[in-house]
């Protein structure tokens, strides 16, 4: 028996289904695939100067750091877009990595942050500020980022007037999300997708024989355990599938 996983490795180098290969052909040469492809890269603002030196995504800037190949000698300021925990683990990296003033915009209240609350009281003890009710609208610089434009909101999250305001930076990071990548598989039939990401069942299964999904494919982004959770779910009812029960 042949079972298939179509994760980030295909993907990050340059498998491409559907060009290098057929769902059909992949099924042909497999008794069950598994759907595992994670999220996409980094959401975009889109705002004026996001094409700016220093403006990156926060996902592909974090990897740099595991690596190993970023330069922050020359960056005295930057802020991070975002509440949740990809903006938390940013802040505390620049913080940890050196970086004098390390600033988190996010649009809602401390309350509202979706972030461990735990890691949001390290980064604090780590010397992190927090620019609360804060919407970046635009990036300001010639060639580099020098500032952040943004908006200040209410608790309702709209702009109050007056509040507009510049917070200085040399590197930005969004930490906003990631796209889906549910449309890759769209066209399969017996395979549903909402808002990008994969429909299953509690066992893992889509609504097409022998093809199941799990982790940010299936979910939408979450922590990892769940995606550990769900692929060690999906294997059982593989398993099960394979050896001809129902």
């Amino acid at each position: 028996k042949w079972v298939l996983a179509i994760g980030g490795v295909e993907l990050k180098t340059g498998f491409e289904v559907g060009k290098d290969a057929s769902f059909e052909e992949i099924e042909a040469k497999h008794d069950a695939l598994i759907l595992a492809f994670g999220l996409g890269p980094d959401s975009s603002l889109k705002a004026a100067g996001e094409d700016l030196e220093g403006v990156y995504g926060a996902v592909d800037y974090i990897e740099r750091f595991k690596v190993g190949t970023v330069d922050l000698s020359g960056v005295k300021e930057a802020v991070v877009v975002g509440g949740g925990n990809t903006a938390l683990d940013a802040v505390r990296e620049l913080r940890g990595l050196g970086v004098p003033s390390v600033t988190m915009a996010y649009r809602g209240q401390e309350a509202g942050m979706s972030g461990y609350k735990h890691e949001w009281k390290a980064a604090k003890v780590e010397g992190v500020r927090a620019a609360f009710g804060t919407q970046p609208t635009a990036f300001e610089g010639e060639g580099k980022v020098t500032g952040v434009r943004c908006d200040r909101l209410d608790e309702n999250k709209k702009p109050i007037a007056g509040g507009e305001h510049v917070l200085p930076a040399d590197l930005v990071l969004l930490a906003i999300g990631q796209g889906k990548l549910g449309s890759l598989v769209e066209k399969m039939d017996g395979v549903k997708v909402e808002w990008g990401c994969i429909q299953v069942d509690e066992h893992g299964a889509t609504g097409r024989k022998g093809v199941y999904a799990a982790g940010d494919a299936a979910n939408g982004g979450t922590e990892v355990v769940y995606a550990a959770a769900e692929g060690k779910a999906a294997a059982r009812a593989i398993d099960t599938y394979l050896m001809g029960a129902k």
